[in-house]
């Protein structure tokens, strides 16, 4: 009973963000939110100057002129992979982006948790209720990966070729997947392990294909921005749950917390 009003309640949700997304009636100048920023790095693939989301200062005044000048800075550090997977949102309105994104997303995950849980899905699902809403209400892509990785877990000892091409996805958010490509590694699961590296190769052909070479050093630019970026404290440590946050929130350096 408990997991079927968290479930109506996410739905609630989402169709409140959909709203929200939609800028209708006060929502018109809002914050900048996670799938805001996606949705401006898919119309600049459209453009053909995605690369251009890599440059701070460039995306800065994307996100300014998106928000109407009231946004908390959201840098761009995602693979080129996740630019072409994101592009199609681009072609609907930003609202009806958001919806069939999440809506599908969340499907998917809610499906392979039940595989995954199985008896104690409706226990996970009250567990996990916090992050299923924080997710949710900034339209990050959370369920996408989380439903990857959920994939592979299921089908790695027995099914390694879906395993394989599920964590060759994982390229979206590879350090999301460190842990899962290690022990393929070292369980020897060859065939998830070659299938995976095949995905991320042809991924990363096509990116290169269809966005151009400059598209990597631009990545790699704001990566290197990113990690400096981390270590002064400048991100919303509160949206991050991870060590790193807590040891920086508690007031530890950068160095050590990156240890830890």
């Amino acid at each position: 009973m408990y997991a079927r009003f968290i479930l109506e309640g996410l739905i609630i949700v989402l169709i409140f963000m959909t709203g929200l997304f939609s800028r209708w009636g006060a929502w018109q100048d809002r914050v900048v939110l996670d799938f805001d920023v996606f949705y401006i790095v898919a119309q600049r693939v459209w453009h053909g100057d995605v690369d251009q989301a890599y440059h701070w200062e460039r995306l800065l005044q994307m996100q300014m002129d998106a928000s109407g000048g009231r946004f908390s800075f959201l840098p761009w550090t995602y693979p080129p992979q996740f630019d072409l997977l994101i592009a199609p949102l681009a072609l609907i309105p930003i609202g009806t982006a958001y919806f069939l994104f999440t809506a599908a997303t969340l499907g998917f995950y809610l499906l392979t948790l039940r595989a995954v849980a199985k008896n104690y899905f409706a226990l996970v699902v009250i567990l996990l209720s916090p992050a299923l809403l924080i997710n949710l209400m900034c339209g990050q892509n959370g369920f996408l990966t989380g439903g990857l990785i959920g994939i592979t877990c299921l089908t790695i000892e027995r099914r390694q070729l879906a395993a394989g091409l599920s964590l060759g996805a994982m390229v979206i958010k590879p350090h999301l997947a460190i842990a899962l490509a290690v022990y393929a590694l070292l369980a020897r699961r060859w065939i998830t392990v070659i299938t995976a590296t095949t995905v991320i190769l042809l991924s990363s052909i096509l990116c290169t294909l269809l966005l151009g070479p400059q598209i990597w050093g631009a990545f790699l630019g704001s990566v290197h921005d990113s990690a400096a970026y981390l270590g002064r404290g400048s991100n919303p440590l509160f949206r991050m749950i991870s060590v790193y946050a807590v040891l920086r929130t508690a007031g530890f350096s950068a160095s050590l917390a990156f240890l830890s």
